[in-house]
């Protein structure tokens, strides 16, 4: 029963904190903040997260995770290759766009490279990677794509899309943003895709 307790405040906890940091940002928020939100002591708060940087590190992580998920399910969609590559690139950045803490990490220089992308980051490419290279490995099977180094292309695109980020959450309108991406999406394929 105690554990089921423990569990339940430590997400409830998280959840507020998601909707507080949504709200106000990582750096105007507080753990007081978070605890008056969540109607719990500062202490209480505390006793599950040492700080606030582990605590929005663990609402990144539950958006990652989040990003993750959806990106899955275009990859081991039914589509053909071209259509599938269009269709992860797409979503990807959409969802970027949506995530409010990943946004906000990015537009607020929290996401220090060294540290913060080092681990949740790292990771995260690491398994993205793996996802687009499934891609065009079924392209390349099935036809569609030149076939090249399947591991060199994946880690140039996804290169590539991180190199947008930035750039498409913070400094472009969202009309451009979709001109970019779509002219983009058609540089992509025209590189890899069979003549």
């Amino acid at each position: 029963m105690f554990k089921k307790n423990t569990k339940d405040t430590k997400e409830l906890i998280l959840k507020i904190a998601m909707q507080v940091f949504a709200k106000y940002g990582f750096r105007k928020t507080s753990i007081n903040d978070i605890a008056q939100a969540a109607f719990k002591s500062k202490g209480s708060v505390h006793y599950y997260y040492k700080n606030k940087n582990e605590l929005f590190q663990k609402v990144v992580e539950k958006e990652f995770q989040l990003l993750r998920t959806e990106l899955e399910l275009v990859a081991k969609s039914d589509l053909n290759g071209k259509m599938k590559l269009t269709n992860y690139i797409i979503t990807r950045m959409k969802i970027l766009r949506e995530l409010s803490y990943i946004n906000d990490a990015i537009k607020n220089g929290y996401m220090d490279y060294e540290y913060f992308a080092g681990k949740i980051r790292k990771k995260f490419d690491d398994e993205e990677i793996l996802l687009v290279k499934e891609i065009i490995s079924n392209g390349i099977i099935n036809d569609e794509f030149e076939e090249r180094d399947e591991e060199q292309t994946a880690y140039v695109i996804v290169s590539a899309l991180k190199g947008l980020e930035e750039p498409l959450m913070v400094n472009i309108k969202c009309s451009e943003c979709d001109i970019n991406l779509d002219y983009m999406i058609q540089v992509l394929l025209k590189g890899i895709e069979k003549r």
